[in-house]
């Protein structure tokens, strides 16, 4: 499991060197919001990475990332940015996802290639609602030197499916839950230019729940009551590494360029089956014949890298724009591969990811000194490929337009507020293995996006 009450200490450790005296009760909200943290397993951005490291930035559709550098959040966008925070700095954010797609199967088969769309359930609704939290800081050190921690969720996926779906023998759940912990430093090297870099632990979980077709194996009846369903699920820590430039053209215009590297994780774990209403000798068939028991289970994953480039123009003192474009090597993601020592066949899906572009411009006005208003459109490429669709990954091409404001309390405190609608294209999938099979589109795709942030400045 995480060690949350590691995170916690950091966090803590953090707070102190940055010389902010917490009440037990600010202790306690820390904790509690850690908690929150490792408990969020949904992302939403194309395939498996996640743009909502803030919410103040979700009102641009996180145009100017890498270059607007405006609270601690730039930590994680690019750690160059850190050097433009003048006190010690601290960003608590959360992002609801509430996502939505329905699926109806057009058509499905069984182990022995019959049909079986007519005795499993045709529809499914397999995205819902989550929370993405994140913590970000900065403390400077002095005016050349700045020290950032953040805590956020970079990579992450949940679908889900009735147990009677038709499309159950390709799995009814499936999740990739990470937490990532990033300390980073930065260093102002001359009045125009600067340089950070950071170190990324990320800790990986996945999840995949499938249904077998134990009545077909054994007595060649296509009945659901005689699937067995198999749960797996395993974890692991990996490690990469972030940096980014900073360049300040003028007063009013500036430029990022950041860059994470790709982190390789190597989860493992156990596989259980459930062997439901089967009687005792169709169990032990199941285990001598078809190696269906429980065991170890490992796989990899390589998360790719990403670089980010953006760009910030102050056109009026009230007025500015910016614009942001990132791209991420997903053709790292090929195979995603299940190994087993019960004895049961390795599990190979053939994703073919390749790589993509997220381009976004946004932009703020600012009403007075307490208000301030922004706007953001993007458009989000997928690295899922038609022919390679997966019900686990019912990913396509996204279009946001975004909205945000924020509320500026004193010179101490501000709050940001966010939302987002995503639209996401159109899918089918025709997902085979052996001769099962399973077809459907995917229509009526969106997102919603609702995020609330904290900003606070000391010293």
């Amino acid at each position: 499991q995480v060690p949350i009450e590691s995170v916690f200490y950091i966090i803590r450790r953090f707070y102190r060197l940055a010389g902010i005296c917490m009440t037990h009760k600010q202790q306690l909200t820390i904790a509690v919001f850690s908690l929150t943290l490792f408990a969020s397993p949904l992302a939403f951005a194309s395939a498996y990475q996640s743009f909502e490291q803030n919410a103040s930035g979700l009102g641009e559709s996180y145009a100017g990332s890498a270059s607007k550098a405006e609270d601690a959040t730039v930590e994680y966008d690019n750690p160059a940015g850190m050097v433009r925070m003048k006190r010690v700095a601290i960003s608590l954010s959360t992002v609801a996802v509430n996502a939505h797609s329905d699926f109806r199967a057009t058509g499905a088969t069984n182990v022995a290639g019959a049909d079986i769309l007519s005795t499993g359930n045709p529809k499914a609704h397999p995205l819902g609602t989550d929370y993405l939290p994140a913590f970000h800081a900065v403390i400077p050190v002095n005016q050349r030197i700045f020290l950032g921690l953040g805590v956020s969720v970079p990579f992450g996926l949940e679908t889900n499916y009735p147990d009677n779906s038709a499309a159950r023998y390709f799995g009814t759940h499936s999740q990739i839950t990470t937490v990532n912990i990033n300390p980073s430093i930065a260093f102002a090297l001359t009045n125009r230019w600067s340089f950070g870099v950071g170190v990324d632990a990320l800790y990986l979980k996945s999840e995949l729940d499938e249904q077998v077709d134990a009545g077909v194996l054994l007595h060649g009846a296509t009945d659901v009551s005689s699937d067995v369903g198999i749960k797996n699920s395993a974890s692991d820590w990996g490690y990469g590494w972030n940096a980014g430039i900073l360049y300040q053209l003028s007063p009013d215009t500036r430029f990022g360029l950041s860059y994470r590297s790709q982190i390789f994780v190597k989860p493992t774990g156990k596989s259980k089956v459930d062997m439901g209403a089967l009687n005792s000798t169709d169990q032990t068939n199941l285990r001598n014949l078809y190696h269906i028991q429980d065991g170890d289970v490992s796989t990899r994953i390589t998360l790719p890298e990403t670089v980010v480039f953006s760009a910030f123009q102050q056109m009026t003192p009230k007025w500015s724009v910016m614009g942001s474009v990132t791209y991420t090597r997903w053709e790292r993601f090929d195979y995603l591969t299940m190994q087993f020592t019960s004895g049961l066949s390795d599990a190979t899906v053939h994703e073919n990811f390749h790589n993509t572009f997220k381009y976004a411009v946004g932009t703020e006005y600012c009403l007075n000194s307490n208000w301030l208003l922004r706007a953001g459109l993007a458009y989000d490429e997928s690295p899922v490929k038609n022919a390679y669709r997966t019900i686990a990954l019912p990913d396509a091409n996204r279009e946001w337009v975004s909205f945000g404001i924020r509320y500026r309390m004193n010179h101490m405190f501000s709050v940001d507020a966010g939302y987002a609608y995503v639209h996401i294209n159109r899918g089918s999938v025709h997902q085979t293995s052996g001769s099962e099979s399973i077809t459907g589109d995917y229509r009526s795709n969106y997102a919603n996006l609702i995020g609330l942030q904290i900003n606070g400045a000391f010293g």
